[in-house]
């Protein structure tokens, strides 16, 4: 994993989704579990939707003030770390660290929650997959092949192994999935090119890299290999010429119960071993529901460090996550009395606009 050192409230107004969801939440839209908005802009709950002539067979609507049946801060923590398409690379992160990933490069850039404005970017480090070896001879895999899966997190199919991305609190998970045996004898060995930072030395969590014009750095956390039952070997890093090798003994390799997993950490820190302190909150706020034909629709207010704004998707009524997370809107934090007068909109992929409107 890699991992960084040093470094609302709202209503649901007028909305609209396409014939997906069939139905105008002018009439449907309401606050669930209390969500809402008074005169003063505080949570309070609001009436029940009325019944439109053409709902007849629609499913009904929650009852107001009813809770959502299913966990609004387990949907708002997968959306917050999930991977999203942008061209043809992916991007996500958290307070501390943003991350833009594709099939040639992962960048990791470290941050320090809260920086005031104005405040000097970190510069990337960038971290490449050259290689997968088995005692020294290469191990041929076809064209890496990128995609989001349903949890949001990314894979990149190497052949021999799926490389695979999870954003997570303390930084991003980089594993390596290994469906069967690698061909071959000898030690296992991932080999990545790194730039864009400086090397700063090795120690038992990882190896170091800083960026001096920032003050903040990355560790490549210590790996760890896991096999089938659990069993679980120390995968040593070593670093040199700008490139890390990651080593899975040949013993632990051979005598493992497959599928196997390689799994080192990078995180953002402040210096050596001293990660960038984070927290479980992912910093969201003004969350409003709205429920139609069978459909919720959940957006809220993401204060992530890079890309804050409002996010939102539809969940269906087991909980289940049907969207990547719709493109995020204007920053309101950087004209708060605008967000008095203004609507804010968020774009679901094969639906209309969907207006929110705020009041703080």
């Amino acid at each position: 994993m890699l991992q960084a050192t040093g470094s609302r409230r709202g209503r649901v107004s007028t909305a609209r989704l396409a014939p997906v969801l069939m139905l105008c939440l002018a009439w449907a839209a309401l606050a669930i579990g209390g969500y809402g908005c008074d005169a003063r802009g505080r949570a309070s709950a609001v009436g029940a939707p009325q019944a439109s002539p053409g709902e007849a067979s629609a499913a009904a609507a929650p009852q107001a003030g009813a809770a959502a049946p299913f966990d609004l801060g387990r949907v708002i923590r997968q959306v917050h770390f999930a991977f999203r398409p942008e061209g043809e690379r992916f991007t996500g992160g958290h307070d501390t660290y943003a991350v833009s990933a594709g099939t040639d490069d992962l960048r990791f850039v470290p941050a320090r929650p809260k920086a005031p404005a104005g405040a000097l970017e970190a510069a990337p480090l960038v971290v490449s997959v050259s290689a997968l070896e088995r005692g020294g001879a290469r191990i041929a895999g076809a064209a890496p092949l990128a995609r989001v899966g349903k949890d949001a997190t990314l894979s990149i199919d190497r052949g021999a192994a799926v490389e695979h991305l999870e954003n997570t609190d303390d930084g991003v998970e980089q594993s390596f999935h290994f469906a069967e045996r690698p061909a071959g004898s000898g030690d296992l060995v991932v080999r990545l090119r790194v730039s864009g930072e400086a090397y700063a030395g090795a120690t038992e969590g990882g190896l170091h890299f800083t960026d001096a014009a920032s003050g903040l750095g990355v560790r490549y956390g210590a790996a760890t290999w896991i096999d089938a039952r659990g069993q679980r070997t120390a995968a040593p890093l070593a670093y040199e010429d700008g490139a890390i090798t990651v080593t899975v003994p040949a013993a632990a390799v051979q005598d493992a119960a497959y599928p196997a997993v390689l799994d080192p950490v990078i995180g953002p820190e402040f210096a050596v071993d001293a990660p960038v302190p984070t927290t479980t909150s992912v910093g969201q706020g003004e969350v409003q529901v709205a429920y139609g034909s069978g459909t919720y629709l959940v957006v809220w207010y993401d204060g992530r460090t890079f890309s804050r704004g409002f996010y939102g998707t539809r969940v269906t009524t087991a909980g289940a996550v049907l969207d990547l997370p719709l493109a995020p809107s204007w920053d309101p934090a950087r004209s708060p009395d605008a967000v008095r007068s203004r609507s804010c909109g968020v774009t679901a992929p094969g639906t209309a606009r969907v207006r929110i409107h705020t009041c703080l």
